[in-house]
């Protein structure tokens, strides 16, 4: 018989291959790049006293916390201020991380600009 905690794992490497994004993550910026599979997640929380009336007439306000997932098979913990790069348009810097969640490590992170990942040529996988 499975244990719970073997069919929870199971079931978020799961979700995981099917979410995955194809990345690459440098931990300081004397690092290596190094292949990576990750999810990034853009939560919105609605913030305010009257949540029906959000949108209508300004009172709700969104606050939206950035997140990369990583598999901790591949980041046992995320560096703070390492960075995910994932497309010519899209890359992250890591801020703090939660605890580990299983077989899973959540990050809070920060969107890095456009011209930025051109400056400092981020790789790309083409494997996406």
């Amino acid at each position: 018989m499975r244990r719970f905690r073997d069919i929870k794992n199971q079931m978020r490497r799961d979700l995981h291959d099917e979410m995955l994004v194809p990345a690459f993550y440098r931990a300081t910026a004397e690092s290596a790049w190094v292949p990576v599979e990750v999810r990034v997640h853009t939560k919105m929380n609605l913030v305010g006293d009257d949540m029906e009336g959000y949108g209508a007439d300004g009172v709700g306000v969104r606050d939206i916390t950035p997140r990369v997932i990583f598999m901790r098979s591949q980041v046992s913990v995320p560096t703070r201020g390492a960075i995910v790069s994932i497309s010519s348009d899209e890359a992250w810097q890591i801020a703090d991380s939660e605890k580990p969640d299983g077989i899973t490590i959540t990050a809070m992170a920060a969107p890095i600009s456009e011209a930025k990942i051109a400056a400092d040529n981020y790789p790309v996988r083409d494997d996406g």
